[in-house]
């Protein structure tokens, strides 16, 4: 079973890119999770339409051209949210 978390992702977005943090978020919540590549590929091809290879999602994740509705994708996926807080500004 997964242990769902709330992920406070301070984004930039352009586009439909997100930029570095999400895929590194990612990246740890695989490591935290006990999950590779390969079988998050298989978990995503049983929950979503969407068909990956293991070389295609290692090489957006590696490369950080990952999607905001691929980031939300493997979100759901795994249980988890993705939360948009607005950043405090120190005085």
């Amino acid at each position: 079973m997964l242990i769902q978390y709330h992920i406070c992702l301070y984004l930039s977005i352009i586009g439909n890119i997100l930029f570095m943090s999400a895929n590194k978020e990612i990246k740890t919540i695989m490591l935290q999770e006990g999950l590779t590549i390969a079988k998050l590929v298989r978990l995503i091809a049983a929950r979503q339409e969407k068909k990956y290879t293991a070389d295609g999602l290692a090489k957006k994740l590696r490369n950080n051209t990952l999607k905001f509705n691929e980031a939300e994708m493997i979100a759901d996926t795994l249980d988890y949210d993705i939360i948009f807080r607005k950043r405090r500004h120190e005085m």
